[in-house]
């Protein structure tokens, strides 16, 4: 009977303790996973920010650059003169095409009419009012097309 009993106080035991590193096993999993997904989520946050400044970083850049190559001599001279930007506008506009972001310049008229493009395909710029507001107003603008994922900087050439 003594037997029986030590069996029985043993098992019962053994089930307690076996219980017990169970519950305590899942607790600490719990905490292990929760501390994870906590760091997970801070480093997540913190990348999510250091690129949204590197994002508003290059598109400031771009914009100062457009503006400065807004106002080059040889561009408020293209306005104008209608056989000397054959000569300089393409190779203007390829040096202004190395920075790194940019995928096409086009140059308009006060009108809105095309004057030179370095894309193949030109698009209809009068027909956009977001762009007749630069050329009516002389403000700069910035835009994200959805349709092609570009982001379009559109500067007045002002003298």
């Amino acid at each position: 009977m003594t037997t029986s009993l030590n069996k029985k106080i043993i098992w019962r035991f053994s089930i307690f303790i076996a219980v017990a590193l169970s519950a305590i096993t899942i607790v600490v999993a719990f905490l292990i996973s929760s501390a994870l997904n906590h760091q997970l989520q801070q480093s997540m946050t913190l990348e999510a920010n250091a690129t949204l400044k590197r994002i508003e970083y290059r598109l400031s850049f771009l914009a100062e650059q457009t503006k400065i190559f807004s106002r080059h001599h040889f561009l408020i001279n293209s306005l104008i003169d209608v056989q000397g930007r054959k000569k300089y506008l393409p190779k203007l506009t390829s040096n202004f095409s190395q920075f790194e972001d940019v995928e096409s310049i086009t140059i308009v008229d006060f009108s809105g009419k095309n004057i030179h493009s370095s894309k193949q395909t030109q698009e209809p710029y009068t027909d956009k009012s977001k762009y007749r507001k630069v050329l009516e107003t002389g403000q700069s603008f910035s835009t994200l097309d959805s349709r092609s994922q570009n982001i379009t900087i559109a500067e007045p050439i002002m003298y």
